[in-house]
């Protein structure tokens, strides 16, 4: 795949290249007429003036998808993940615990979901 993308992309490469010497080169009053020569005798259309320029004032498809202002999640967030992160570690030690006490996983989904209604109902500070 990776040959077959580097062969894809070669005569866009090799465009490329050439409109850069050609930008480069041409400094006379003959040089729309040389670019025109060029581009047909490598079995193009000739570029008109029009597309050389807009060409090379086209920005990069990726540039429109890149976001103007740098992204930042907000402080609420950062803390509601850390606290969400805390209460899963908080579950999973408790599981592991039941388990390393004998209890099986069948016991410890009981637990869990016991644990949950105690606090829905009573608020989570029912428990040490």
């Amino acid at each position: 795949l990776l040959r077959l993308g580097l062969l894809m992309q070669e005569p866009m490469k090799e465009r490329r290249k050439e409109q850069k010497t050609k930008h480069t080169k041409p400094t006379s009053d003959t040089a729309p007429e040389a670019a025109c020569e060029a581009a047909s005798s490598n079995g193009a259309s000739p570029p008109s003036p029009v597309s050389m320029a807009s060409a090379s004032t086209k920005k990069s498809m990726i540039a429109r998808f890149k976001p103007r202002v740098p992204w930042k999640p907000s402080a609420a967030k950062k803390t509601q993940r850390a606290k969400a992160a805390e209460e899963k570690q908080k579950r999973m030690e408790a599981a592991l615990a039941m388990l390393a006490a004998g209890a099986s996983t069948e016991d410890v989904d009981e637990m869990i979901a016991a644990r949950a209604a105690m606090e829905a109902e009573y608020g989570e500070g029912f428990m040490p």
